[in-house]
């Protein structure tokens, strides 16, 4: 940032800082997340975007996905939509008076056994991990989660389905 600022580049930079999840750090007595995890702990990340313009200390609680951030980096950059997404930008949130952006947030995670592992051949500890999409599906079995201000519901492959009041 300092080296932008050295180039007069800083006042037309965007800085988004953002995560894919969070992490269970000690919550329901784990410290990483499973493939299959979709708790309010792991998707409900923490985003900042500032700068170019955009106002100073406004806060949302609005629901958002981060299907949503190349939408809003093309919006910001004026590059537009040149292809179809299912993203929704944040412009609305950030830079307007909106306080709603979506009804609904969806997540997923998990493997079926017939899909390509994403670590196949992963170093202790997490080789353990990955073999478990070979050897139990119940511990990484496809999920799906769907979520409203109020309700999470939790749809997963393999075991009962999930409601809870958040």
């Amino acid at each position: 940032m300092k080296r932008l600022d050295e180039l007069g580049l800083w006042k037309g930079t965007v800085t988004m800082f953002y995560t894919d999840h969070s992490e269970y750090l000690g919550d329901h007595s784990l410290i990483e997340k499973r493939p299959l995890g979709l708790s309010e702990t792991l998707v409900h990340e923490q985003l900042i975007i500032g700068g170019a313009g955009l106002p100073e200390g406004k806060r949302t609680d609005a629901m958002t996905e981060m299907v949503d951030l190349v939408p809003t980096m093309l919006e910001i950059s004026g590059v537009g939509e040149t292809f179809a997404h299912n993203g929704l930008s944040w412009i609305p949130l950030l830079c307007g008076d909106a306080t709603e952006h979506k009804t609904y947030a969806f997540s997923k995670g998990g493997f079926l056994t017939s899909e390509e592992p994403l670590l196949e051949h992963a170093s202790y500890p997490y080789d353990l991990k990955a073999s478990l999409q070979h050897e139990d599906t119940a511990l990484v079995g496809k999920a799906r989660s769907l979520r409203d201000s109020t309700w999470t519901y939790v749809y997963r492959l393999y075991e009962l389905t999930e409601l809870y009041h958040r």
